[in-house]
């Protein structure tokens, strides 16, 4: 089954979803400290009968938090029928686990006229004394430092959730009886974890005060009570006593993967009741300076946009970023350029949040990929802004479509002699492997931080240092490193494109009128008067960058005085 992912708007703040199946909603609430990414197995078979919705919660994935510093699991659950009005759902079928499970049963005391049946799959009932030891223990801050080594503290603690129960009781009575995941499925729930931000932890409090026998004992609707096994909340069935509308199931043991729990749910949830659950609702373009999200389809599946502003007549400005991050370094650009036009940036499939490409893709590939995203969107003529690898895709995206791409900036070329491109090929862009005590991470923070200190990063001499003025902090340096682990395992392939990219010969069959330029101190600044005189109808000039709204400013009346000519 094809697990879509959508994103939807209340005002300004931005849900991210995931939707599968057709018939009546069945809309899932997933546990902290992960994103409806962890639902995946469960969502793959409840969508054979049912249209499953199931949104990332406030703060989590790539949902924006709520404006709280401290919610409550009722502000949950006012959240979320703001979100299923947003999906034009007027009475669902509710799922909720762990922390999910605390929010469904809020929203169904406040609006028992939107929930049809409840399904809680691990349900905390606290003793005060458990209450307040987690409160104390498990929810300690992610502080960012210089060693990186707050990201294998992390993955430990990540860890330890599969093997001890509170993790931080590492006794052999706190054992769980469940399998390690493998190394990769580990490595995607923790960087699904590190999406979060450095306190991922507002959902876990707000559940452990959350009064929960008290809440579900008030709660009228048909509700079914389940833990699979291992669970560690599976013991806590034996806190409650079924009623006329509460149903509690123990599945036997062995039961505990994703079929033998959808079975008991399928069953739970059968009968009539539920019209089916309307298409996804667009996103609507934004106006200047708020910059939204949506995913588009292309030959290799989906691609991340970002976008802002609103179509004027004026031709759009398609950006694309460099290798390896995401988009969103772009999106102060975006929003600056914005201001008198429709502007997108996508994520390079295989980083970010688009798909991977299954193998090692050209430069021609990942334009083409990014091509079919543009068609989606409806637009004709546009011009192209490309950044290092994105300069690439912008450069193959004029001689492609002559009579559509109208303008090109390049900001930073890589353009390389073929001994330099052998040499980078060889040592620039090592795959990552998964460790499974986590030391890649470790590997990817040092590889972050050493792009910064010096260039090429391998070659750690002196004359090799960058003088960036200032270096980021650890904080930066930690958004860049979750940016990056985003696209661990693919995030090389497209910088392997880049130095296999024959540029200068490209560079020659470019009739687009380019503008070939770079801040000062860009690593790949020297490409830039070479790049002007191999394209017939280039000019080169540098710019001011964006390191502060003056600078931002600045560098954004150039590109507009160059693009509207």
């Amino acid at each position: 089954m094809t697990i879509e992912r959508h994103y939807l708007y209340v005002g300004d703040r931005r849900v991210h979803y995931r939707r599968a199946g057709d018939g009546p909603p069945l809309v899932m609430l997933h546990a902290a400290p992960n994103s409806s990414f962890v639902l995946e197995p469960l969502i793959d078979q409840l969508a054979a009968v049912r249209t499953v919705l199931a949104p990332d919660a406030p703060g989590y994935g790539e949902s924006a938090p709520l404006p709280l510093r401290r919610p409550t699991i009722h502000d949950y659950a006012l959240a979320l029928g703001e979100v299923l009005d947003a999906l034009g759902l007027e009475r669902v079928d509710l799922y909720g686990s762990h922390t999910g499970a605390k929010t469904a049963v809020a929203f169904a005391l406040v609006r028992p006229d939107r929930v049809r049946k409840l399904v809680l799959e691990g349900y905390g009932l606290y003793t005060p004394e458990e209450r307040d030891d987690l409160i104390a223990h498990f929810c300690p801050p992610i502080e960012p430092d210089w060693a990186g080594s707050h990201l294998v503290r992390v993955w430990a603690m990540r860890r330890d959730m599969f093997i001890f129960w509170p993790w931080y009781r590492r006794i052999p009575e706190a054992r769980l009886p469940i399998d390690l995941p493998p190394p990769e499925r580990l490595h995607a729930l923790v960087v699904d974890f590190l999406r979060g931000g450095t306190f991922p932890w507002l959902g876990h409090l707000a559940s452990f005060r959350y009064d929960g026998l008290a809440a579900i004992s008030r709660v009228s609707v048909p509700t079914l009570l389940i833990a699979g096994e291992g669970d560690p909340l599976r013991s806590h069935l034996e806190r409650l006593t079924a009623s006329g509308t509460l149903h509690i199931e123990s599945p036997p043991a062995g039961m505990h993967d994703a079929a033998a729990i959808a079975s008991r749910i399928v069953a739970f949830l059968a009968g009539d009741g539920l019209p089916p659950a309307p298409p996804p609702p667009p996103v609507v373009t934004s106006r200047p300076g708020v910059v939204r999200r949506r995913y588009l389809p292309s030959r290799l599946g989906p691609i991340l946009a970002r976008f802002s502003g609103v179509p004027n007549g004026r031709r759009p400005l398609v950006l694309f970023q460099s290798s390896p991050a995401s988009s969103e370094p772009l999106e102060p650009l975006l929003a600056e350029m914005a201001a008198d036009r429709f502007v997108v940036a996508f994520d390079t499939p295989g980083n970010g949040d688009s798909a991977p490409f299954p193998g090692e893709p050209t430069i021609d590939d990942l334009t083409a990929i990014l091509g079919d995203a543009i068609d989606a969107l409806g637009i004709g003529e546009y011009d192209a802004y490309g950044y290092h690898t994105g300069a690439l895709i912008g450069i193959q995206s004029a001689l492609d479509r002559p009579n559509r791409v109208r303008h090109v900036i390049v900001d930073g070329i890589p353009l390389y002699s073929p001994e330099v491109a052998a040499e980078l090929l060889e040592h620039y862009a090592p795959p990552m492997r998964i460790d499974p005590h986590g030391g890649h991470l470790v590997w990817a923070w040092n590889f972050r931080r050493d792009m910064g200190l010096w260039s090429p990063w391998y070659r750690r001499r002196r004359r090799a240092a960058r003088r960036r003025d200032p270096y980021p902090d650890a904080e930066e340096q930690h958004a860049g490193a979750v940016d990056f682990l985003k696209a661990a395992t693919t995030y090389h392939v497209n910088y392997w494109a880049a130095f296999r990219y024959p540029t200068a010969e490209r560079l020659t069959r470019l009739e687009t009128p380019a503008l070939m330029t770079t801040k000062r101190g860009d690593s790949l600044a020297g490409g830039v008067p070479e790049a002007a005189r191999l394209a017939p109808r280039a000019e080169a000039i540098g710019h001011a960058g964006f390191g502060s709204p003056e600078a931002l400013a600045e560098t954004a009346a150039l590109f507009r005085q160059f693009l509207d000519r």
